[in-house]
């Protein structure tokens, strides 16, 4: 859905992110292969990078959709589990 303009530098936004914010009027080219897949959350799944340890530690990212690691679904933890012994 993004401009293709072949021989022109990569729109380096949309690599990262798979997403461009000025759309049709962009300069830049756009190849199809770099579409990056998001989460419900926005955020980038790129399971060839590690875990970004930021997401890990407070279920959320600071860098959204331009973050260059990793993911997945988090799973939830119920306090319960965490009081057995």
């Amino acid at each position: 859905t993004y401009p293709r303009r072949p021989g022109r530098t990569a729109c380096d936004f949309f690599l990262k992110t798979g997403h461009c914010r000025f759309g049709d009027t962009c300069v830049y080219d756009h190849p199809e292969h770099a579409a990056v897949r998001l989460t419900q959350m926005g955020l980038p799944l790129r399971p060839e990078q590690p875990v970004c340890a930021y997401y890990l530690k407070h279920a959320e990212c600071k860098y959204g959709p331009a973050c260059k690691w990793h993911h997945p679904p988090l799973r939830p933890v119920f306090a319960g589990s965490l009081l057995r012994s």
